[in-house]
């Protein structure tokens, strides 16, 4: 009988290979396990891994040689395997730069086995290593040492403890640092009203990214489905499609005021001008929640997209916190769309149960604008904090902050997704 393969994300192994630096930690040192010797492992178990965490050991200290190895996976289709690594805390801005181009997502500290680096001293180097590329710090240490540190330990932004389920006395602790360090999947709804004229980076960009990053985009012909197809929008929702990522189109309806007839028509237009199997579904803007009215008006939205197909996305944007009167009529909501200021500083906190139910973060999405890129990294750990699955950020800025591409969009996607 045939054995079903099972795909994984391996989330820690090592790669020991005496061609790299190998050197013993207070004696230890473990037997190799090359490239070579993790493929076949893995074939003899039925696992293709996807992906991965390549760990650093304690047994090859500051070498980065062995990051070659990720090339190794590259040559067979893997490429979303990253390296945690041993680096000195003193390492410049542009070295950390330069290991995340080649693949580095992290740093790891033993200090359960010989790394005598200060916790104070790692705290301040993971604040910087996550506002420069969003990397984790992951530690070992002794389970029955970290209530001792736990407080300093919650301090890091991506934290990650190895082996912490070795001892049951760490159990107390491992729900303290969950609780509080409970990392929110993210990825982006792309979002700019630019025209796709074969020019424009921004489309070239998101078909780059690919469907894992960049799930789905926003489509915006004429401030809506205008009155007739758009021949360049025509071939690139097409491109979009043959990638797998979903085209969602923009329809107004200015704060529910707008006729409804009108708004099932342009939903009607959208699939007539470009196919009900290439537009995935709406982002109905300029949503409130605050009467019955609205609520029964985005009911009725809600159904009627529905009705076409029930894999149609609908997305609702109020641009600020919502009701639960009205949270069963989208399948996500924009439930803030701010300047970076009050965003980081101003954030209006959330009333309904349906924002503050954790579980409920891939039905929230944020848009941030007027955000310089070095504010990036800062956004998107508050995003995280307040449960938001779905994340836009540009530092274009009003009366219009989505008529261009964001500065650095590549790297702050990528930055989302990590």
């Amino acid at each position: 009988m045939e054995k079903t393969v099972i795909k994984i994300f391996d989330s820690h192994f090592h790669i020991i290979d005496n061609k790299y630096h190998l050197e013993a930690n207070n004696g230890y040192l473990p037997d190799l396990f090359t490239y070579k010797d993790y493929k076949n492992r893995t074939k003899n178990l039925f696992i293709d891994s996807i992906g991965g965490a390549i760990i650093s050991g304690s047994f090859q200290g500051n070498d980065l040689e062995y990051l070659e190895v990720l090339n190794e996976f590259k040559k067979d289709g893997k490429k979303d395997f990253r390296a945690i690594i041993n680096l000195p805390i003193e390492t410049n801005n542009e070295k950390i730069l330069d290991l995340n181009e080649k693949g580095v997502a992290g740093v790891r500290f033993n200090i359960f086995r010989g790394n005598s680096t200060d916790i104070d001293d790692i705290i301040k180097f993971s604040k910087r290593i996550y506002e420069l590329c969003n990397w984790s710090v992951e530690i070992q240490i002794n389970p029955k040492n970290i209530s001792e540190i736990i407080n300093k330990l919650l301090e890091i932004p991506r934290l990650a403890i190895d082996h912490i389920g070795l001892r049951k006395d760490a159990i107390d602790s491992l729900y303290i640092l969950a609780k509080n360090n409970v990392k929110i999947k993210q990825s982006v709804i792309a979002t700019t009203y630019t025209y796709p004229d074969g020019k424009n980076t921004f489309w070239s960009d998101v078909l780059t990214l690919e469907k894992e990053k960049v799930p789905y985009v926003l489509i915006n012909p004429n401030n809506g489905a205008g009155k007739k197809m758009e021949v360049n929008y025509a071939a690139q929702i097409k491109k979009n499609k043959e990638a797998g990522i979903k085209n969602i189109a923009y329809i107004a309806t200015t704060y529910q005021r707008r006729n409804i007839k009108e708004v099932k028509a342009e939903v009607d237009r959208y699939f007539e001008f470009y196919g009900t199997d290439s537009i995935n579904g709406f982002f109905f803007d300029e949503i409130a929640s605050s009467t019955s009215q609205q609520v029964s008006y985005m009911k009725e939205i809600f159904d009627y997209v529905k009705s076409k197909s029930k894999n149609n996305l609908v997305i609702a944007n109020p641009g600020a916190p919502i009701t639960d009167a009205i949270s069963p009529y989208a399948d996500i909501f924009v439930t803030s769309e701010v300047s970076a200021n009050t965003y980081i500083k101003k954030f209006e906190k959330p009333k309904s149960n349906f924002e503050n139910n954790q579980s409920n973060a891939k039905h929230i999405w944020h848009i941030v604008h007027s955000a310089a890129p070095k504010e990036y990294a800062e956004i998107i750990r508050l995003s995280r904090e307040r449960n938001a699955g779905w994340l836009m950020i540009t530092d274009d800025i009003m009366p219009n902050p989505y008529d261009r591409k964001p500065s650095k969009f590549i790297e702050m996607v990528n930055m989302i997704n990590n």
